[in-house]
């Protein structure tokens, strides 16, 4: 195109980017206060200085809510956080398998094997003790060997613990690891004290950058903090972008306005 031809086609792009204006097809930058940890790191992208943070957010662990899911130590780059035993686990000789925690789990980690209650028959001498505790009506004698019907078997545990000769197998629950969301719910519900949780994280503040990674991945909350959120200045911002790709958290947006 000559230059001529281009002058002559000015008006009408003006007046297109007029309509654009007008119709709210300009773009702005936008930060998400949900998803902004205030960890600064835009900052180092934006070369107009147009994000405010008052200053970058610090963040700690609180003990008594922390499962010992070890996902923090999991994303965290500069070896600030450390959990000495992850997870959940059953204690087996606690474990009366009665199903609580199966219930609650939110990931269908818990499974059971054995599944139900049964007699040893040939461990059983017909004592009775286990006929007499059952308050379901759950075990009866057939002829000399105690019998349990699963049916009526609450899987309460008591014929499991009043038996002398290691005649009755008790359901055992099992948890799946790579299923488990770190919910805690299995710990809070379980009567018998038959979940473990890991022990709690612990974080160096020394190596600690507040990067924010171990907040967002927390599953119970237990990593808190003082939070600080960024904003943009609207009046600096040139609509680059140059920050959105640098944000883990997909908090920088680039909407319409």
């Amino acid at each position: 195109m000559k230059r001529r031809d281009f002058l002559l086609t000015l008006p009408l792009l003006v007046s297109v980017l007029k309509g654009c204006i007008k119709q709210g097809y300009t773009e702005v930058i936008y930060i998400d206060e949900n998803r902004c940890v205030g960890c600064g790191e835009c900052l180092d992208y934006c070369s107009y200085n147009a994000i405010y943070l008052p200053r970058k957010s610090s963040f700690y662990v609180v003990e008594e809510e922390c499962v010992g899911c070890g996902l923090c130590q999991d994303v965290c780059d500069y070896d600030a956080i450390h959990v000495e035993q992850r997870g959940f686990d059953i204690d087996s000789p606690n474990c009366v398998g009665c199903g609580d925690c199966a219930k609650v789990c939110e990931g269908n980690a818990i499974t059971f094997d054995p599944e139900y209650y049964h007699v040893r028959r040939g461990r059983c001498t017909g004592c009775g003790d286990c006929v007499d505790i059952c308050q379901y009506n759950a075990i009866s004698m057939v002829g000399s060997k105690a019998e349990i019907n699963t049916s009526l078997c609450v899987k309460c545990g008591d014929c499991y613990n009043v038996c002398r000769y290691g005649a009755i197998e008790k359901a055992e629950a099992h948890i799946d690891q790579d299923k488990c969301t770190y919910c805690g719910n299995c710990y809070e519900v379980c009567k018998y004290n038959a979940v473990i949780k890991g022990t709690p994280a612990i974080m160096d503040k020394e190596k600690c950058t507040n990067c924010g990674k171990c907040y967002a991945v927390c599953p119970t909350g237990a990593i808190k903090g003082e939070l600080f959120k960024a904003k943009i200045l609207e009046d600096r911002c040139t609509a680059c972008t140059s920050c959105i790709s640098h944000c883990e958290f997909n908090a920088i947006k680039r909407i319409k306005k």
